[in-house]
């Protein structure tokens, strides 16, 4: 058997397996194929309350002890709207800037 054969016989069995592989993953998680998926937690209020929310669910996750009816107006106006939160780094930092 020459080499090119022995070459052809390895690589493209290797190349069917990464081409599945590749397939697989973009089937699996659609919404990871170039765009970025949106946040899974916001941020708003409940009961007068900072609250951290599950996207798209009306009970909140946790509440805060930090009074909205304290905040500056924009921030009210913010959390009435929802403040998407896609890290617990961003999660920090809004929490330190609410006042917790």
């Amino acid at each position: 058997m020459s080499a090119k054969r022995i070459a052809v016989l390895v690589i493209v069995p290797i190349a069917v397996f990464a081409v599945s592989v590749g397939l697989f993953l973009l089937l699996a998680h659609p919404g990871r194929a170039g765009a970025a998926e949106p946040p899974s937690y916001t941020l708003g209020e409940d009961s007068g309350k900072l609250a951290l929310f599950k996207t798209g669910e009306n009970a909140p996750v946790t509440r805060y002890e930090i009074y909205t009816g304290l905040l500056p107006e924009q921030d009210v106006a913010a959390l009435q709207q929802g403040i998407p939160v896609a890290t617990q780094k961003e999660l920090r930092r809004y929490l330190e800037d609410f006042g917790a």
